[in-house]
């Protein structure tokens, strides 16, 4: 803080003191000079750890292609450590693509597999084109199955004609995986892996596939895969092509199990539908009986109601109604009619109803 730094850094650059230049440019932020100074006198000032923790620093990030250059001819065998130590800072895609023009692909194995979780599609190609290439099946099985993001089809074909067997069957799981059954079908009968067969015959729920695969165990008279294909493909096989084969191959005690439980599953579908047809006559019964049973409605307009009219309120129910049949005429007494008894008037006479006076009126 008390002298001019970069009139220092200057001196020690003509006098050639690269330690105290790169010390300079760390302390006065001045990481992507450090790093350039380091990559041109490194016999000199050329540290791993300050190197590494210098370049997480930089703001430049063309510095990282030039690092990884210069670890490439100054120090491979700590160029893994060094990018996994800016892993987060790197174009992954870019970064593959300079590890490509550098002709040492498998040496950066550790990084790629580092950084394999971020599922990208240059990293997974390279890491899965170095295990074919040394032929590591296990390993670059776990790759394909983990990681998808790369051109599967073409690594398929690729391996599909592979001197070892084992990536072979790599090939028909990348089929599989890719729901090419018919291709991952054909491979596993070529390598006479016939459960992987049956297991894709399964998957991918084709009837005309299960059906074709169960036809070829029948002419290689295989009947233990003709039994397990009819278990595991039970649903998606007719009965009455697993009855043919078995009768033109003599394959009947395998079909056996088969066909016990192809009836027990009939006998229980029959049972479901007549208990839902025995119910659904009991429902039905029922209803006729309680519409048989339902009292007639008498509130219904236009019948004669039952209820009894009061003393007092006109015939049939209707109080607007005066006279005739149960009305009550001015001056009358009482009610007359039919709405009720007979009146005695004042002659001692009966008023039959309404105004009709019998005797003396």
């Amino acid at each position: 803080e008390k002298f001019n730094v970069p009139k220092v850094i200057r001196i020690c650059e003509l006098h050639y003191h690269w330690n105290e230049v790169v010390f300079l440019h760390c302390h006065y932020n001045g990481h992507d000079s450090a790093i350039e100074v380091m990559i041109q006198h490194s016999p000199i000032c050329y540290k791993h750890d300050l190197f590494t923790q210098t370049l997480q620093k930089v703001s430049n990030t063309l510095l990282f292609n030039d690092a990884l250059r210069f670890y490439i001819q100054e120090n491979p065998k700590d160029i893994n450590d060094m990018l996994k130590v800016v892993a987060g800072r790197l174009d992954l895609s870019n970064t593959v693509e300079e590890i490509r023009k550098t002709g040492y692909l498998s040496l950066f194995l550790p990084f790629l597999k580092s950084v394999q979780s971020a599922n990208n599609y240059d990293i997974n190609e390279a890491i899965n084109e170095i295990l074919l290439e040394e032929e590591d099946a296990d390993s670059l099985k776990v790759s394909i199955l983990e990681y998808g993001s790369f051109d599967q089809i073409n690594l398929a074909k690729k391996i599909e004609n592979h001197h070892l067997l084992e990536f072979r069957r790599i090939s028909a799981l990348v089929y599989r995986k890719n729901k090419k059954y018919q291709q991952s079908i054909e491979i596993s009968k070529k390598l006479e892996f016939y459960k992987d067969a049956i297991e894709t015959a399964f998957e991918s729920g084709n009837p005309q596939l299960c059906e074709d695969l169960l036809k070829f165990f029948a002419v290689n008279k295989d009947k233990e895969c003709f039994c397990a294909c009819l278990y595991t493909c039970y649903d998606l096989i007719k009965t009455d092509i697993a009855m043919e084969l078995a009768w033109r191959y003599e394959f009947n005690e395998f079909l056996m199990p088969y066909m016990i439980q192809n009836t027990r599953e009939m006998q229980t579908r029959l049972d479901y539908i007549q208990r839902k047809l025995e119910e659904s006559e009991k429902k039905e019964l029922k209803k006729k009986e309680e519409d048989v049973n339902v009292p007639l409605d008498m509130g219904v307009p236009g019948m004669l109601s039952t209820t009894l009219v009061p003393v007092g309120l006109g015939g049939f129910g209707n109080p607007g109604f005066q006279g005739g049949f149960g009305g009550n005429p001015m001056g009358g007494m009482g009610m007359g009619g039919f709405g009720g008894p007979p009146q005695m008037n004042n002659f001692g006479n009966y008023n039959m109803g309404g105004n009709m006076n019998y005797g003396g009126g």
